[in-house]
C-alpha cells in the first residue's frame, strides 16, 4: 500500500507491506501522494510514479524508486499526472519504465505514454537524493 490520504484528507508518504500472514511499515517514500502508480523491475526494485500532492490537487510528476532498503528519488517524468497506469518495458534492455495515460491539472485524460530511460539500478546514474530507513 503506497501512500493515499487518511480520513482528514492529509496526504501520506507512507508505505506498507503484505508478506503473506501479516503488514508491516517500511520506511516512508520521500513525496506524499495519493493516486500515484507502481510497477517493479525483475530486480525487485519498486517504482512510485507522479499522483497529485492533495487529494484534490495538482498532479506531480516525482518518480522515486526502492531497492529494499533505501528510496532514491529520480527525476520527474516529462507530464505530471495521477491515476496512470504503468509497465516496465521488458523489451528494452534496461527495463524502461512507461507512465501511460492519467489525468492532467484540469481532469482531462491524457492520451499518451512516456518512456522513462533507466540504468541498472546499483546506484541511478540520475539520482537526486537517497532517503535511507
Amino acid at each position: 500500500v503506497i501512500g493515499g490520504d487518511d480520513n482528514n484528507n492529509n496526504v501520506l508518504a507512507s508505505v506498507e507491506v503484505y508478506n503473506g500472514s501479516s503488514w508491516s511499515t517500511i520506511t516512508d517514500m520521500p513525496t506524499a501522494r495519493v493516486n500515484p502508480t507502481a510497477t517493479f523491475d525483475e530486480n525487485g526494485y519498486i517504482y512510485v510514479i507522479g499522483g497529485q500532492d492533495t487529494k484534490n490537487g495538482n498532479p506531480i510528476g516525482a518518480l522515486e524508486a526502492w531497492d529494499g532498503s533505501s528510496w532514491y528519488t529520480l527525476r520527474d517524468i516529462p507530464t505530471p499526472r495521477y491515476r496512470l497506469a504503468s509497465s516496465i518495458d521488458v523489451t528494452s534492455s534496461a527495463g524502461n519504465i512507461l507512465a501511460i495515460g492519467g489525468l492532467d491539472n484540469g481532469s482531462g485524460a491524457i492520451a499518451t505514454a512516456e518512456e522513462y530511460t533507466l540504468t541498472p539500478l546499483n546506484k541511478p546514474s540520475d539520482l537526486v537524493a537517497e532517503v535511507t530507513g
